[in-house]
């Protein structure tokens, strides 16, 4: 019995070994990569989309990234996005604000999209502003949520991820006009997005009502701004 506990034990050494090893040529190869200027640590953007590979896993290799590179804004983005998308809104804020704070315009990423929120499969580019954005929504921030989208259409006027964002947070204000112009300007620059159609619909009918002098739920608004994610199937870096 203890000689099969010993090579249980020897196994998992070995695959920790190997895990460990594997680990280091990700993040020798992202700073290689990161001294030509353009990709940074792209490989370890797209680690989590691997089938060996899972988002707590990435955070590991983000987080040795950023012991090696301290002062790299790209390492924090990345754990602000995985952390965004587990749900974990004060950490990935933090993160995100330090990258801004070391770079006040990160390199964009582009998410492709599919399944309920896409009408076909399409490629969204979206940024630490609007990550960080959709968070403030999450925490019932609309005013901040604003301003950051905002900032990001003077860098990046045509990002529809933006004007998404603008669209759902001047609902939650019921801003109706505002948000509106926002989802009009979200589904020119990006048709097959689901949500802005979804938003544009809301808003429409939020005037049509008003205009009526009907009364929305408030709960109809909350129901909305809860609408999970896009599924993110893969991340990469865009110019």
């Amino acid at each position: 019995c203890s000689c099969s506990e010993t090579l249980v034990s020897s196994d998992e050494q070995a695959r920790q070994k190997i895990k460990a090893r594997q680990n280091k040529i990700f993040l020798k190869l992202s700073i290689v990569l990161s001294g030509f200027g353009k990709l940074g640590i792209l490989p370890l953007w797209t680690l989590h989309t691997q089938p060996k590979y899972n988002m707590s896993h990435s955070i590991v290799i983000f987080q040795t990234a950023l012991k090696e590179q301290p002062n790299k804004s790209e390492a924090r983005k990345g754990l602000g996005y995985i952390l965004a998308k587990l749900g974990k809104l004060d950490p990935a804020a933090e993160y995100l604000n330090q990258s801004l704070a070391i770079n006040p315009d990160p390199k964009p990423v582009t998410e492709k999209v599919t399944e309920n929120d896409a009408i076909s499969p399409y490629s969204m580019t979206t940024t630490t502003r609007t990550t960080l954005g959709n968070i403030m929504l999450k925490q019932n921030n609309p005013f901040e949520a604003i301003a950051s989208f905002q900032r990001e259409l003077e860098l990046r006027h045509y990002l529809a991820a933006a004007h998404d964002g603008l669209g759902w947070a001047y609902l939650k204000l019921n801003r109706l006009t505002e948000s509106r112009t926002a989802f009009k300007a979200a589904v020119k620059y990006q048709p097959l997005n689901n949500l802005s159609h979804k938003g544009l619909r809301e808003v429409k009918q939020r005037i049509a009502n008003k205009n009526m002098g009907i009364s929305t739920p408030s709960q109809q608004e909350e129901s909305i701004l809860k609408t999970e994610p896009a599924k993110l199937i893969r991340t990469d870096f865009v110019e």
